[in-house]
């Protein structure tokens, strides 16, 4: 993405793959954040009770998800360079969360050996317990 920005920038066009990559990553990006408002709205409608900490880090994967959409449209459509520099900051922040997320939810599978990593698959209610 970033050789296509810089392609764009020189006013020089890009390959088709390097057209079929930036399309693609706008694709994602757009589809993201409306994923993101839909799964905000279905919280809002049925909130799920949660330890705090999850709850805080979900609150900050929604917040970096909904900055990289806002930072990679200012940069693709507006050239603004600020928001290239936190776009590709916040895809480490993500990665980290992401990575914080699965640890918790493996963690809580086998050492707690609650329900929760089976609630994040649909495969048990938030009221179920799992049984030692």
């Amino acid at each position: 993405m970033r050789r296509a920005m810089d392609l764009l920038e020189q006013d020089l066009s890009l390959s088709a793959m390097g057209f079929l990559v930036t399309t693609i990553h706008t694709l994602n990006g757009a589809a993201m954040g409306l994923l993101v408002l839909w799964r905000l709205r279905l919280r809002w409608e049925r909130p799920v009770v949660v330890a705090k900490m999850a709850l805080w880090v979900h609150r900050l994967m929604y917040a970096l998800l909904l900055v990289m959409v806002i930072t990679g449209t200012l940069n693709y459509y507006f050239g603004l360079s600020f928001a290239a520099r936190w776009h590709e900051l916040g895809k480490w922040l993500i990665l980290g969360l992401v990575l914080l997320h699965i640890c918790a939810a493996l963690w809580h599978h086998f050492v707690v050996k609650d329900s929760v990593l089976r609630q994040m698959l649909g495969i048990a209610s938030h009221t179920d317990t799992m049984a030692d």
